[in-house]
């Protein structure tokens, strides 16, 4: 199997994009890491992977039957993936999961540029409370994500790619990390 490795290729962060489901996340590591690994979770969820005794920052999304993964050796790392025609019930998301600083501008927008954006801020929402490390559960409704942002405590980026949404955080770079983008080979 073909493969980048994160040291070779001077990435601050690997992603490989999304991939199915059903297929083996181990493969994927291996195909990351260019050798055999193994997946594990810190006390509050978030997972790190190991090969050859070398720990790295990983994180995982999954929507329907699509996953993506994405590792890092120096950078607190979180991913979000969500399909782009999902349909979500706004007021129930954002009355849940928001403060009230990012609720405020969905209410202006049409239903259809409201779903969008919801979508979007959902998915760097996810990333970035992953790449804190600290659990999903708890952090979701009091945290905001652009304050760490605008004060450079995390990045973020996301793409559009074959009908998803896809988001990366990171913790631990003022700048913006160098991040390969990979397909899990067929």
């Amino acid at each position: 199997m073909s493969s980048l490795n994160l040291l070779e290729h001077d990435y601050d962060i690997l992603l490989m994009l999304p991939y199915a489901r059903a297929q083996d996340r181990l493969a994927g590591l291996r195909h990351l890491l260019g050798a055999p690994a193994t997946w594990h979770y810190h006390e509050h969820g978030q997972p790190f992977c190991l090969c050859h005794k070398q720990r790295y920052f990983a994180s995982a999304a999954h929507t329907d039957h699509h996953e993506i993964i994405a590792i890092s050796q120096t950078l607190s790392i979180g991913v979000d993936i969500e399909r782009v025609d999902r349909k979500i019930n706004i007021d129930r998301l954002v009355t849940r999961f928001w403060p009230n600083s990012e609720r405020v501008g969905l209410h202006i927008l049409s239903p259809d540029a409201a779903q969008s954006s919801a979508l979007r801020q959902w998915v760097r929402r996810e990333a970035m409370v992953k790449s804190m490390g600290k659990g999903l559960a708890r952090h979701l409704n009091d945290y905001e994500p652009l304050e760490d942002i605008q004060s450079n405590m995390a990045g973020y980026k996301s793409w559009v790619y074959e009908g998803f949404v896809l988001g990366l955080a990171w913790r631990g770079s003022k700048s913006p990390p160098r991040i390969g983008l990979l397909e899990l080979p067929t």
